[in-house]
């Protein structure tokens, strides 16, 4: 089966600014995206922002070094995204959304968002959730028989192949194994101190 992005979307997406050549020229969608150079992995890591930090500690009951490590996660998440141009590794679902809060909070910083996604990825890097009308589609999709369980299962498993192979074994036992019990949705409510 092929797999369309609006199947694959799970929980939420990003979405990658168009360049200017991209938007004065019209496109069929299925074309290949132009190329652009995203960052090493290692200079994407070496990026540090303390106010963001700081302001992630004062948003949520977390350590200085709890924040430091969900904000390398995003960092790996964000470059993985870029790096891939895959909408099967862009996905955020429930066992990594302690990474959507930081990527909420870091957006907020607009200027240090836009000149780290500009640095490192070449462009603007949209956070886009998955609407309610999406979600209704994809349930009718799963009602209609277009996508099945197994469909949906072997989309997952080469999502999570492809995080393991590309990220390590150590990103995927965090991301998988470990985040679902450390921040499982309503301890991160529980977190919340504003």
């Amino acid at each position: 089966m092929n797999w369309s992005p609006q199947i694959l979307l799970v929980y939420r997406t990003p979405i990658i600014s168009p360049s200017y050549e991209e938007i004065t020229t019209v496109l069929p969608l299925e074309l290949e995206k132009p190329t652009r150079k995203v960052a090493a992995l290692s200079d994407v890591m070496a990026y540090t922002n303390r106010h963001l930090l700081e302001s992630f500690c004062a948003s949520f009951r977390v350590s200085e070094a709890e924040a430091n490590m969900i904000f390398d996660e995003f960092k790996k998440f964000i470059w993985l995204c870029n790096a891939r141009d895959d909408q099967r590794v862009s996905i955020i679902d429930d066992p990594i959304c302690i990474i959507d809060e930081m990527w909420h909070l870091f957006i907020l910083y607009t200027k240090e968002y836009t000149a780290f996604c500009t640095k490192y990825f070449g462009r603007y890097c949209h956070h886009v959730p998955t609407t309610e009308e999406e979600r209704r589609q994809l349930a009718q999709k799963r009602r209609a028989g277009e996508l099945s369980y197994g469909d949906y299962l072997r989309a997952k498993r080469e999502r999570y192949s492809m995080i393991y192979d590309i990220l390590g074994k150590d990103t995927f036992v965090r991301w998988f194994l470990q985040f679902p019990d450390q921040y499982p949705q309503e301890k991160i409510a529980q977190m919340r101190l504003k």
